[in-house]
């Protein structure tokens, strides 16, 4: 605990500290397109202590789960966003006032219980099986990586990848009940959050011949609860049907320009426009950082085959596909350095670099994560 506490200290210690720096010395907030920042009808909050604390997290998609707490889903574009996140906002927010403000200080709040939750769990299942120094060095992986910053922000990622470790590590102790509670609340913060069930399935597998000789009950028991992620993701689109909302993949084709295609047609797009050196302009470095992700997720798939535990991998490659199968021409591999701060043994992967290589990339990773905050604060797209 005593680690995890550390890594979350620093983490949103430095967060906070550049983050008010960026609204406070940044881009003037007039000269941005006023379509990049809008506000959702949220009341902007860019006066006094809370400008500077809570203001620089009123961006792009924490708008929207902000928005679905109030709303609900009233606007058909939000209905892509599982529901876990909001309503814990709005619950949260509720003894505080139920404002604007509140429900900032509700969705930080909870998205930094849940990273400093998800520290302690990750330190807890990669030492049991790799040891404490293995598992310190595959969070000081995940703390410095460019894009951890959103495990701080009014984002989903922290809550996630709580709710996913705890589930595996609840597995792992063969607790299968409370693992299967947890894989569905994972699969309520994220769509793609059914994908649990897949280790827990196989964790049953692994057990089969015990869970057999318990009788049918057992066997039926088991089932269910490894079942539940599936479940809770179904139950959240059957919502979504009888409340009359369009299709998700409507929602993605019109609004995000997304559709599912075969899986790394958009990563093997981006490789070629990197190799052949036609990037278009209105990409930068974090471009080029998604693309390395998705690469990174790839190698600890075929990693992490013999070296970790055969849950973690299946989860591995089952997120991955999941991050490979949108395809886009006009954002191409968008937001994939946000969505693997969920698949953890890339994490695990990196503690194999040298010592002084992995140093240097640290740095390198830090400076870059220290950019990426400075423009996510000042209302520029980063993940």
């Amino acid at each position: 605990m005593r680690t995890a506490v550390v890594a979350f200290v620093v983490l949103r210690l430095v967060v906070t500290v550049v983050s008010g720096l960026a609204v406070t010395y940044g881009v003037d907030v007039e000269t941005i397109d006023p379509a990049a920042r809008d506000m959702l009808d949220e009341p902007s909050l860019d006066e006094g202590v809370a400008g500077v604390l809570l203001g620089p997290w009123q961006r792009q998609d924490a708008l929207r789960y902000l928005r679905i707490a109030r709303d609900g889903y009233a606007t058909d574009v939000d209905s892509v966003f599982a529901p876990a996140y909001p309503l814990m906002i709005r619950a949260v927010a509720m003894p505080l006032g139920g404002g604007g403000q509140a429900r900032v200080v509700a969705a930080l709040l909870i998205s930094n219980v849940a990273a400093l939750v998800a520290f302690y769990l990750f330190l807890r299942l990669i030492s049991r099986h790799f040891g404490e120094a293995t598992g310190r060095r595959a969070l000081l992986a995940l703390v410095v990586f460019p894009t951890s910053f959103f495990l701080v922000a009014a984002y989903t990622e922290s809550l996630f990848l709580c709710f996913t470790l705890a589930a595996l590590l609840r597995l792992d102790e063969e607790r299968h009940v409370e693992a299967g509670v947890f894989g569905a609340l994972a699969a309520l913060s994220r769509l793609t959050g059914w994908v649990v069930a897949v280790p827990l399935l196989w964790g049953v597998w692994a057990r089969r011949r015990e869970i057999v000789e318990s009788g049918p009950v057992s066997v039926v028991s088991n089932l269910v609860f490894a079942g539940l992620p599936i479940a809770a993701a179904g139950g959240f689109l059957g919502y979504r049907h009888i409340a009359g909302l369009p299709p998700i993949s409507d929602v993605y084709e019109g609004y995000w320009l997304t559709s599912t295609s075969w899986p790394g047609k958009a990563l093997l797009r981006a490789l070629g426009w990197i190799v052949t050196g036609s990037v278009p302009e209105k990409y930068g470095m974090s471009f080029r950082l998604d693309v390395l992700s998705m690469l990174l997720a790839l190698g600890a798939c075929v990693w992490g085959f013999r070296r970790m535990p055969r849950p973690w991998w299946l989860y591995t490659v089952m997120a991955t596909l999941f991050v490979l199968l949108p395809d886009s021409y006009e954002r191409t591999v968008n937001s994939t350095s946000r969505y693997v701060l969920v698949i953890f043994p890339i994490f695990l992967m990196l503690t194999g670099i040298r010592r002084l290589p992995a140093m240097f990339l640290s740095v390198i990773s830090v400076l870059l994560g220290l950019m990426f905050l400075w423009s996510s604060a000042n209302w520029y797209w980063v993940a």
